[in-house]
């Protein structure tokens, strides 16, 4: 099928499943003024929203104008469920896998629309013990079970605006990791002093520290 890029349309869903990475957009758009091809970006038939290739669309887009025709595989998806289980299997293995934030993120999806354990393992090429442990590793967001990235404590309470920042901003690693690679590069000067967005965030993690630790110390 041939349609133009401006007609087709991002599943907000899925965007927020996995969010476009502009690093993998700019290589993508290398490729294709090189003339790569970089396989068939599907969407949907019925609705024009793009299932596999909003990187690629991403990269046509800007290197394009939306009056742009090209060909698509379009099929038709008899439920959201369906939608979600092309998603993952397009995504799960390539040069821009999904994170592991995004696996938890669509497991959760897929269960609530009704898929079984054992077949979101299968999609995912783990362990049904795996997605078990996916769907543990949340935190409450005003008293809803939410997924939660690597190193956040099982169980926390956040609320909405928490919640949405540490989608966002926050990275998959544990607190000691942090805590440690910070004094390792302070400990062998890696540390630009010419910087005034680190020597602030410093500062104000300092102010952090202290009072984290006379809290913990009256307590």
């Amino acid at each position: 099928m041939k349609i133009k890029l401006a007609d087709l349309i991002m599943d907000p869903l899925l965007v927020k499943l996995r969010p476009v990475n502009l690093v993998f957009v700019s290589r993508y758009r290398q490729a294709y003024r090189s003339e790569k091809d970089l396989g068939d970006i599907i969407i949907n038939k019925k609705t024009k929203e793009i299932v596999s290739g909003n990187h690629r669309v991403t990269a046509l887009l800007q290197e394009y104008d939306g009056d742009k025709v090209i060909e698509v595989a379009a099929i038709i998806f008899p439920t959201r469920k369906a939608v979600l289980e092309k998603f993952v299997q397009e995504n799960a293995d390539h040069g821009n896998p999904l994170s592991g934030f995004s696996r938890k993120l669509i497991a959760q999806e897929l269960t609530k629309e009704g898929m079984t354990t054992e077949r979101i393992a299968n999609l995912f090429g783990v362990s049904a013990g795996r997605i078990v442990d996916w769907a543990g590793e949340n935190v409450i967001v005003l008293g809803e079970s939410k997924p939660a990235k690597r190193g956040v404590p099982i169980g926390s309470s956040m609320t909405k605006k928490e919640y949405s920042t540490h989608v966002k901003r926050d990275r998959g690693i544990s607190a000691y990791s942090q805590a440690e690679q910070l004094t390792r590069w302070i400990n062998q000067g890696l540390i630009r002093l010419d910087c005034t967005k680190t020597i602030n965030a410093l500062s104000e993690l300092q102010v952090a520290l202290n009072k984290f630790f006379k809290k913990q110390k009256a307590a």
